[in-house]
């Protein structure tokens, strides 16, 4: 049996417990609000392109647990298969936490790094496109995991109310001496009702270059996002770029995205959970254009669509995008493209 169809029948099945669960689905993949809770997210796109070409793909499907013991430990763990933008077809995730007080949570085990706005909080729920924002999954890691223990906690009040997150990890680079783990972290801050304006940063100080006679080189991630979920309007943006060593900035992108919710600005109920939107991305990676056979050129993608919710548990995503590299003085490639996602949970208490 191809893992296609294994994917698609674990999507089916997740269908059948989210229809008797009827569980509303969160703005976060993530909850910690039980003592006990098994949830699962499922993601099945249809792709259209010229010359009636299509095809079909299952990026992801995801089984997630938690438990706590007690109010201060936490035991995560989570299973995820993929089809789509990563090296292995399935990710494993297991960390434990232990909440010290509300400003400090001790982590350990193999841990999500929130670096740049989609890693923050790798779930379809969170864009409003049908693939995963391409900008972002152009320079970094896409659901990216590594093993390490870290921090993170919250302060402050107010107008200074700030999350943070920082680890220690392995690296994402094969490094050149073995003492040389990535660092990141990440600091929002949550002090305007409903705007979220976040940063992240990895740093990997020594990282293999192919010559065993050369000087350890360092990678840097950065990234500066914003995310406003007002009333009638959704508005997301981040911002990314990439160093190597003490060079320019060597790649960089920039995406955002604004949709309408349509019934909050009609009054009618009728439209619950209508949100037509669009997005802008641009990415650039290499820096250096003058090889004209580097493919990786400058890139605009813009897409236009909609989003619809017409059960809690139940999204449905559908638009089109158009591509543009710079090198072109037309557009370079277009699609349509109807998404299905099913979150919620199995079991709680």
């Amino acid at each position: 049996m191809s893992v296609k169809r294994v994917l698609f029948i674990l999507i089916f099945a997740t269908n059948v417990g989210l229809l008797q669960a009827q569980t509303p689905a969160d703005s976060s993949c993530r909850q910690t609000d039980h003592k006990w809770r098994i949830s699962g997210l499922g993601e099945s796109i249809a792709r259209f392109y010229p010359h009636n070409q299509a095809n079909f793909s299952i990026p992801r499907f995801a089984v997630t647990a938690e438990f706590k013991p007690s109010d201060r430990w936490t035991i995560n763990g989570e299973i995820e298969f993929t089809t789509e933008n990563r090296e292995e077809p399935y990710s494993l995730e297991l960390n434990v936490d232990y909440k010290v007080c509300p400003a400090l949570q001790i982590r350990a085990g193999h841990l999500p790094v929130h670096v740049g706005l989609f890693n923050s909080d790798d779930c379809p729920t969170t864009h409003f496109t049908t693939a995963d924002p391409e900008g972002e999954t152009a320079i970094l890691p896409s659901g990216w995991t590594e093993a390490g223990a870290g921090i993170l906690g919250e302060f402050g009040k107010n107008k200074a109310f700030f999350r943070y997150a920082a680890m220690a990890i392995l690296p994402l680079f094969e490094p050149k001496h073995r003492a040389a783990p990535g660092y990141a972290a990440r600091l929002n801050w949550h002090g305007v009702p409903d705007l979220c304006l976040g940063g992240s940063l990895y740093f990997q100080p020594k990282m293999a270059d192919g010559d065993t006679n050369s000087t350890p080189t360092s990678k840097t991630y950065w990234s500066l996002d914003a995310v406003y979920n007002g009333k009638i309007i959704i508005t997301r943006a981040c911002a990314i770029g990439e160093h190597t060593g003490k060079s320019r900035l060597q790649s960089r992108a920039f995406g955002g995205e604004t949709g309408l919710k349509l019934m909050e600005i009609t009054g009618n109920k009728k439209l619950i959970g209508l949100t037509p939107f669009v997005r802008y991305d641009y990415y650039q990676t290499p820096e250096n254009e003058e090889d004209e056979r580097d493919t990786r050129i400058p890139t605009s993608l813009a897409t236009a669509g909609v989003n619809l919710s017409p059960l809690p548990w139940l999204l449905v995503k559908a638009d089109y995008s158009a591509r543009f590299h710079h090198s072109c003085t037309k557009k370079c490639g277009h699609e349509v493209a109807i998404a299905l996602v099913l979150t919620g949970d199995f079991w709680k208490k």
